[in-house]
């Protein structure tokens, strides 16, 4: 399982803030059992957000399936869709 947790630094205009290597941000994960903390290189970052973008994307057509069907069934949907994942990957 991979946790990873970012964020990114907002320097302010002009500041010239850049780390080494063409890095932003800060970033945690696991790595061999251990939690890991370091710099972001620029890809990583560009991926989480494209990442979390998407994500959003999903929460939003989510909510708006709960407000045209309502949230009952939107449940139902998603604990058929669960289960069946669940049997895949059994």
């Amino acid at each position: 399982m991979t946790f990873v947790v970012a964020f990114s630094v907002r320097p302010r205009r002009g500041s010239g803030f850049r780390q080494p290597g063409g890095e932003r941000g800060l970033g945690f994960w696991w790595q061999d059992g251990n939690m890991a903390m370091g710099p972001l290189k620029s890809e990583a970052l560009r991926e989480y957000k494209q990442r979390a973008k998407k994500r959003i994307q999903l929460i939003r057509a989510l909510w708006q399936l709960a407000e045209t069907c309502g949230e009952e069934a939107v449940e139902k949907a998603l604990e058929a869709f669960k289960s069946a994942v669940e049997e895949v990957k059994s």
